[in-house]
Parts: structure tokens; sequence; C-alpha cells
């Protein structure tokens, strides 16, 4: 037996090997992969389809084709494949996105021949019912309403607003919108766009599912996306919004961002986790911990098609907006100092994170599926620790002084 009171010894390794993906169906005009693994008998079929926003000819069209392909096909009601799929305990995951629309299946191993039809049949002859649109607006509508009462909900609106304008990627899905969105709309988004682009199977699949599914493919049309245009520059400012009777403040510095296949992607997403992308960040400490300003703030990237956004989000008390907002300008200028010893703690941190991120053939086949879709290579995550783990300070500080000067930053304030 372990001693469990005594710390199992520090082991530092940059190590980062993702399971294999197997090409298969090779006659279908979808990109087909297989990630085996027999650790667990379980199994995940997903499938992306270039159906997001971006492609949408009548706003709200993207999200609710995705979020109706379950309430109904041409032969069995919306309660009809719930009760199968809680019959056989399978789940139904729909996520659609900006870019893409992803639907997953997961269920155990000897159980995805039962659902497996069914769930093709879902994705391929959705019915678009009239009353379960309606449903469906009006959970939308009661949400958005419900959403548009918090502050940090209108803020992240703004901002991306602010750094996209009026591409999709800084547009919302308003209640007017929402409103008149008809079956028509969503049959011709499906129609359009709901060729699946690229198909992944993670976990332990019997062979004759995987032929069925592998049949299934060969059978469909080609992926055609058509041409997309780039969000312009944004215009940097700042916009307020003030709401009567709230106490808090929601505040959202936003930019764009570089994106993973540019040389300065490593250094810059590890100074921008040295900044806000852990609990032992600069913005954790100084702001939340030292000044107690805020209970949370944060630094992330979020990644795009098209572009990128850098953002950094916290909310405060309404009397200390402007000690927070100068508190991060703050942060973003010291950031091009930093010591050896603080450089190492945020390397291991999220190299150790990175590592960590494959724990399961499930999450594994996410990072494989990431690779895939961005076009990115099979090493792309060891060159990005090596990369990571040779940073220097004086990287760090090329970063702060090109990548974080607090004057190119929009922000939202509500």
């Amino acid at each position: 037996m372990p001693d469990r009171s005594v710390a199992p010894p520090l082991r530092h390794t940059l190590d980062f090997k993702l399971p294999d993906a197997l090409s298969f169906a090779e006659g279908s005009p979808a990109k087909a992969y297989l990630i085996p693994s027999t650790k667990q008998e379980v199994v995940k079929v997903e499938f992306i389809f270039p159906a997001g926003r971006i492609f949408e000819q009548s706003p709200g069209a993207a999200h609710f084709t995705a979020s109706m392909l379950e309430k109904g096909t041409v032969r069995n009601t919306a309660e009809a494949i719930a009760s199968q799929f809680d019959f056989y305990s399978a789940y139904l995951e729909v996520s659609p996105g900006f870019d893409h629309v992803s639907v997953a299946l997961y269920c155990l191993s000897r159980n995805l021949k039962n659902v497996l039809a069914l769930f093709l049949e879902i994705i391929s002859e959705p019915s678009f019912d009239g009353n379960e649109l309606r449903r469906s607006r009006e959970i939308f509508i009661q949400n958005l309403r419900v959403n548009l009462e918090k502050n940090s909900f209108i803020a992240g609106q703004l901002i991306r607003k602010m750094i996209f304008g009026d591409h999709p990627y800084g547009s919302a899905v308003t209640i007017g919108q929402a409103e008149n969105v008809t079956p028509e709309n969503l049959k011709n988004h499906f129609k359009n766009h709901f060729n699946p682009k690229m198909v992944f199977v993670a976990g332990n699949i019997i062979d004759e599912d995987l032929k069925y599914l592998e049949e299934y493919l060969n059978r469909r049309k080609p992926v055609s996306e058509g041409a997309l245009i780039s969000p312009a520059l944004p215009v940097v400012g700042r916009t307020d919004q003030e709401k009567p009777g709230s106490v808090q403040t929601s505040i959202r510095f936003g930019k764009p961002a570089i994106n993973r296949k540019h040389p300065d992607y490593p250094a810059f997403q590890l100074t921008n986790h040295i900044l806000g992308g852990f609990f032992g960040s600069r913005l954790m400490k100084n702001i939340r911990e030292e000044k107690g300003l805020t209970y949370g703030i944060y630094s992330s990237v979020q990644q795009f098609s098209l572009a990128s956004m850098h953002l950094i989000g916290a909310d405060v008390n309404k009397e200390n907006t402007s000690l927070a907002i100068e508190a991060v300008r703050a942060e973003l200028i010291n950031l091009a100092e930093i010591k050896e010893e603080e450089l190492q703690t945020a390397k291991r941190h999220f190299n150790g994170s990175l590592q960590n991120d494959i724990n399961t053939i499930f999450a594994a086949a996410s990072k494989i599926q990431l690779l895939k879709i961005n076009q990115l290579p099979d090493n792309y995550y060891q060159n990005l620790i090596l990369a990571v783990d040779k940073v220097t300070t004086e990287d760090i500080r090329k970063m702060a002084e090109t990548y974080f000067r607090p004057h190119d930053f929009s922000i939202a304030v509500v």
C-alpha cells in the first residue's frame, strides 16, 4: 500500500502522445476518423457540419436548425426519439457554434447497434415540425430574456460587437429575429449546409456498427461551404451601458488575437497564461487576492475559423469599476517584467494542464478533432509543449510589448 501521507516525487516530462486516428470510409466526401480504445465499453460518434452562424442566410437559422434535429424526424416524434435513447442509456449532444455544428452520440458499445440508425435518421431526415419549432422559439426567447438581465451576458455581446462589428462573430440573435424563424428557414439551412464535413468515432466500436456507419457515409453528397468573409478590423474604444438598480459591473477587455498557426503563438499563449490563464495568474493574485475587487478574473483566447479574440473579463462592485479597469491596465503594462521563478511555474502549469487534458479517450479524440478541423499537423501539441518550454523572460517581454498593450484593447462596461 502506498503511503498517502507522503507526496509522490515530482516528474517533469514534456511528452505528449495522442492515440492514432485511423481513416475509414475512404469513399465518403466527408473525412472520417476512428480513434479506437478497448479500455472501456463506450463509444462516441460525432459529426461535424459546416453549418454554423457564419453560413446562415437568415438570423437564427443555424441555432434553431441544430436544436430542432432531435425534435422529430419524418418517421419518429421527439417523444419516440427521447424514449429510445433513454431506454438504451444513449445521450445525444448537439452543439451549434459560430463555425460548425457538432452532433455527437454517446452510448455503451453494445447498445450502439440499437440507436445508430435512429441517430443517422436524426441528422439526415429531420421534420422541422411547426409546433415543435414554436416551443423551441418560446424556450429560446424566455432564456434570452433571462440572460439579458445579466450584466455579464450583455458585456459579452457588446465586446464581440466592438471587435467583429456586423460580422456573424459580432452578432447575436435578437428576440424579434427568433420570433420570425420559420420551418422553411431551417429546411433551407439544413439542405445547404448539413452534409458532414468530418466524422469522429472514439472508443470501442463493433466492426458491424463501423461498417454500417461507413456505408452511410459513402452515400453522402460532397460538402460545399461557399465563400466566407473575414471580419473587418475593429475600431478600438469603450462602450458603457448603464442598468438601473444594478450593484455589479461586468468589465470586458477585448481585441483580435493571433491564431494557432502564427509563429508567436506558443510564447503568446504562455504570456496570456501568466496574465490570467490559471488560478495563480497575475490577474487572480493582484486583483482578486490582494485588492479584493472580484471573485474571479480571467484572460483567454477564443479561436474561430476566420478570426481569433483575446478576452479579459471580471465582475466587480459598481463603485470599484474605475479602480478595476486601471488595475487591469496596470497588469498589462507590468506583464513585460517577469522573474525566472514565475516563468517556470507558469510553464509547468500550462504544459501539465495540456497533458492532463487527454486522460480519457473522448478527451484525446477532442484534441485530434481540433487538429483535423484546423488543418494542424499531428505533432502540433507536442511541438507546442516543446516551444513553450523554451520560452524565455525576454520572449515574454516581447509578447507583452507586442500583443498586450492596454491601448489596443476595446472595453465594454455594463
